[in-house]
């Protein structure tokens, strides 16, 4: 067989098998660890709601477990309360809180769906009772506070949720009561929104809460939508981010770690999926950030915790002020950020709109190519079209890489029967065979590896290209071909056929681009073949013709459409380059004519 055709193929293969490989270092999917047991405590005394509270539904809370660390101090008099579950909708987003901790148990984006059909759930609930802004006392976010809060609706976007307690202590003593006010206010047509956490003792002297060092721990989670099968690293994936002195950094890159813990002040940490993010933007407190991903779910699910540890309190009053931004990883709304006369809370230079930007060595190349297709799409508004159009001028760039490459690889072919001869001549001595097949190639002026080498060159772009694709907000719901790629950020189907489910990644669903994709690679390697590869043996032939690309679509099978098209573009218009650079050596050798009016 063809040493440079064996290499170009195995080249492909590792450009394919490359991808999956990069993205598993990149965005590694957390390790499984042991279950972390959620404990609650038995409610007390309640506050009869706020009458302009929505109400939908009322939980008993008999079931509520009982801490011996502190207790309830409601006011005498006060007439108990059910657990209760309150709506809130703004433009962006439908809430549900709950009294049980005063926290949120659902928070859906309108604008967007997830591949199930419904509504983007960022507090997406993969663990049994865990909700988002849970508070625990001390640095212990495992054991959520979940007594009924009252509650007061103080606006149309603004809620209250308060409750008195007293802790406990071993010698049977008892602290003095101190009150916990959780305030929750959203604006219209944004996706940040305001938490204060305010702690007022009822005597003068500090807040009875240290433990070793911190007060309390403040936790999003258990999982931000939308809903996955499993955290695979390419394209459902967790990132755990914080930024500080304009530099973002990455904590699970490369590695597998139940816990990650940042002692230092930073100006925000982050939960980052594809598309979606919540970030948690603190005051001038230096608060111990935790990610935790452990997978604690009902149904094996993997968790992603954020918290916030709050150091003791040395006063008698105190009140923590956080910003938290729950939505899409969109430059349109993360950049609001960046100018105080754009948002409602005066942020500048907040830089949040670095969760969408590209990162590492090709962040560049990305940079440009996503910039090639926001022109194309503002004069033809479709993705698709905007995905073959940004190939075609890969393909003109790349033209005299790509051309000398061919070059390179016909003339290889040429000197095949001098090369075989060689090889006839010297098939017992390898040594001798190697220094003579090194003569031929000095004296036709001809490398060996000139047919790869240009295609190293391109990976480069290969691996920018399919970052970029594989990540690109506005690909989310973009519609190529309406009733068949309706989404070019997920695979196409054309039927379901569940519950049967093909095994070797087929799963449940006929896809055509994966068919087109191979048809094209079949049809670019038959032509390659037919030029390239006289001589090897219909066995050989037939592995290059069909392994390969058989091997392709079972690896490209559920990647996302937009990735597809690129590819079969690619193929499409490196088959008819070849076609071109074939004809045009046919004509200068004399064996084809040239059509009337064509130059030679």
């Amino acid at each position: 067989m063809d040493k440079n055709v064996v290499l170009a193929v195995v080249l492909s293969f590792v450009v394919i098998m490359g991808f999956s490989f990069l993205q598993n270092r990149i965005f590694p999917a957390p390790e499984a660890a042991a279950g972390t047991e959620a404990v609650t405590n038995q409610p007390q005394d309640t506050q009869v709601a706020d009458s302009q509270t929505t109400e939908t539904s009322v939980i008993s809370s008999e079931s509520l477990a009982v801490s011996s660390e502190y207790s309830v101090n409601a006011p005498e008099g006060t007439a108990p309360a059910e657990v209760k579950q309150i709506s809130l909708t703004t433009d962006f987003y439908n809430i549900q809180f709950s009294t049980a901790g005063g926290v949120i148990s659902s928070l859906t984006l309108k604008e967007h769906v997830g591949d199930d059909g419904e509504p983007v759930n960022m507090v997406f609930p993969v663990a049994e009772g865990r909700s988002a802004f849970e508070l625990s006392f001390g640095e212990n976010y495992s054991h959520p506070i979940n007594v009924p809060f009252y509650y007061k609706k103080v606006s149309d976007y603004e809620f209250h949720f308060y409750q008195s307690f007293v802790m406990n202590y071993a010698d049977g003593t008892t602290s003095s009561p101190f009150t916990i006010t959780k305030k929750f206010r959203f604006v219209p047509n944004e996706y940040m929104m305001e938490m204060k956490v305010e702690m007022v003792n009822s005597e003068n002297d500090y807040i009875p809460l240290n433990y070793d060092g911190y007060a309390y721990t403040l936790t999003y989670g258990p999982q931000i939508g939308p809903s996955f099968d499993k955290l695979d690293g390419r394209y459902y994936f967790r990132q755990f981010q914080t930024y500080k002195n304009e530099k973002i950094s990455l904590l699970n890159k490369g590695t597998k770690k139940n816990q990650y813990t940042v002692d230092e002040y930073v100006n925000w940490a982050a939960i980052s999926g594809k598309y979606f993010t919540v970030a948690a933007i603190t005051d001038s407190t230096k608060y111990k950030v935790i990610f935790d991903n452990r997978e604690t779910g009902t149904d094996g699910k993997d968790t992603s915790y954020m918290s916030l540890a709050r150091p003791a309190i040395g006063s008698s009053k105190n009140s923590d002020v956080y910003y938290f931004y729950i939505g899409p990883k969109d430059k349109k709304y993360l950049s609001l950020y960046n100018n105080g006369i754009d948002n409602s809370f005066n942020f500048s230079s907040l830089n949040l709109n670095e969760l969408s930007s590209s990162s590492g060595v090709l962040a560049p190349i990305q940079w440009f190519l996503k910039l090639i297709i926001e022109l194309i799409y503002k004069v033809i508004p479709n993705y698709g079209i905007a995905i073959i159009l940004m190939t075609l001028l890969i393909k003109i760039i790349l033209f005299p890489v790509t051309h000398k490459s061919y070059e390179s690889t016909a003339r290889m072919q040429e000197i095949q029967p001098i090369i075989k001869e060689v090889q006839e001549k010297y098939k017992d001595d390898p040594q001798k065979q190697q220094a003579e097949m090194g003569k031929v190639y000095k004296e036709q002026g001809v490398s060996p590896l000139g047919g790869c080498l240009p295609m190293l060159l391109q990976m480069p772009i290969l691996f920018a290209v399919y970052g970029m694709l594989n990540r690109y907000f506005d690909l989310r719901g973009a519609v190529f071909i309406p009733g068949w790629i309706n989404d070019l950020s997920a695979p196409e189907s054309v039927w379901n056929f569940a519950p049967v489910t093909i095994p070797f990644n087929i799963g449940s669903d006929l896809r055509l681009l994966p068919i087109i994709y191979v048809a094209t690679q079949l049809l670019s390697m038959k032509f390659t073949q037919n030029t390239q590869t006289a001589g090897q043996s219909g066995a050989q032939q037939k592995m290059m013709m069909y392994g390969m690309p058989a091997m392709f679509f079972f690896v490209l099978y559920n990647v996302p459409s937009g990735l597809l098209i690129y590819w079969i573009s690619m193929n499409v218009m490196t088959t008819a380059q070849q076609v071109y650079i074939t004809r045009k050596k046919k004509i200068q050798d004399g064996l084809v004519t040239p059509k009337k009016g064509k130059g030679k």
